[in-house]
């Protein structure tokens, strides 16, 4: 059975803090002027990681690639990772929760940490003890990433951190394509949680770029009418991530998928029972309860996020997705699943081609 390296999926229960902000290293900005302007405040190449989002890092001038994680609550090194860019972990400091269940977590403390001209100070990273093998050496995580507004440009194998100025609405969909949009839910923030619709029914999702498949929860897809009889929703390999447990996966019929006024009809998503080992026994209790109660029901990974340009607006609690090609889901057609047909993509999308401001400067 193929095993399938799924999102981190971390929730960090003693928390620490974190020296690489990348509100501290903004650019200078440009004088305000009554028009909207984009102004792009850093620029993150992609490289070529087959799963997952990711960038090359120098850590006290080691080489590191680490993956763009939205769904994780820390930077993360994986212990491979910290060897390998000479880091030495401390003390257990934390426990985290991810696919796979419960992890310690040490944390260790680089001098540097530079990612293209960035360049922060006594950057700290949380080390998992217990990960399942990653083809990256860590993890940006939402701390780092969702300070400011960001933008995924994945075709373009780019991510930006942006600053509107002057800007409202739609006006922060600059490169003037149809677009669909959707508000983050709660006041919570460095969580990308949403609304979405799936057989037309309401499901909490989370923008998940760590996970390389989108997922949904098994009670959940039972729920909505996902059918995951053997017959019909194929085997596809194990979800790993934090923690030394794997979870088995299958491939589910959706017959609608909607984000705000994008609508997909006859797609696949993996199927897994996402919660299976997010439990612990509090003390002087012998009945387990999840760890994590507000733990979506439904990820949107890596897949999604390559499918669409993405603009994530925490200036405005909404996240902005433009179809550019491709599958939205994707559906690896091994383990029986070649008789099913799908048609991935989307039939209708929101509104016109938006009031466009002034392009990045």
């Amino acid at each position: 059975m193929r095993s399938m390296r799924a999102g981190l999926r971390v929730l960090i229960l003693v928390g620490l803090g974190l020296g690489f902000l990348p509100g501290q290293m903004a650019l200078a900005a440009t004088p305000a002027t009554a028009s909207c302007v984009m102004e792009e405040l850093a620029e993150m190449p992609m490289i070529g990681a087959p799963l997952r989002p990711a960038v090359t890092a120098m850590i006290n001038g080691h080489p590191a690639i680490l993956a763009i994680d939205t769904g994780a609550t820390a930077d993360l090194l994986f212990p491979s990772g910290a060897i390998k860019v000479g880091l030495k972990p401390g003390s257990t400091v934390a426990t985290g929760y991810g696919f796979g269940g419960r992890s310690n977590m040490a944390v260790a403390t680089a001098d540097t940490l530079q990612i293209g001209g960035v360049i922060g100070h006594r950057a700290s990273f949380l080390v998992p003890l217990t990960v399942a093998g990653f083809e990256v050496d860590g993890v940006l995580g939402s701390a780092f990433v969702l300070q400011r507004d960001l933008e995924f440009d994945l075709p373009d194998k780019v991510i930006r951190f942006m600053n509107p100025r002057n800007c409202s609405g739609d006006a922060v969909v600059y490169w003037r394509h149809p677009y669909a949009v959707t508000p983050l839910m709660g006041d919570a923030r460095r969580r990308l949680i949403v609304q979405v619709t799936v057989n037309g029914h309401v499901v909490r999702a989370e923008i998940d770029s760590g996970s390389p498949r989108s997922s949904i929860d098994a009670d959940t897809a039972r729920s909505v009418g996902i059918s995951l009889d053997p017959n019909e929703a194929p085997r596809q390999g194990a979800i790993g991530g934090i923690g030394a447990n794997r979870i088995d996966s299958v491939l589910g019929r959706i017959s609608t998928f909607g984000f705000g006024d994008e609508l997909i009809h006859n797609t696949g998503i993996l199927v897994a029972d996402i919660s299976r080992f997010d439990r612990e026994k509090p003390i002087g209790s012998n009945i387990s309860a999840k760890v994590d109660e507000d733990r979506p029901e439904m990820f949107l990974g890596a897949d999604f996020l390559r499918a669409h340009r993405v603009y994530i607006a925490e200036s405005q609690r909404r996240i902005y997705i433009s179809y550019e090609g491709g599958p939205v889901f994707e559906i690896h057609r091994e383990h029986g699943s070649k008789a099913l047909s799908f048609t991935p993509r989307p039939e209708s999308q929101g509104p016109k081609t938006p009031e466009g401001a002034e392009t990045p400067r």
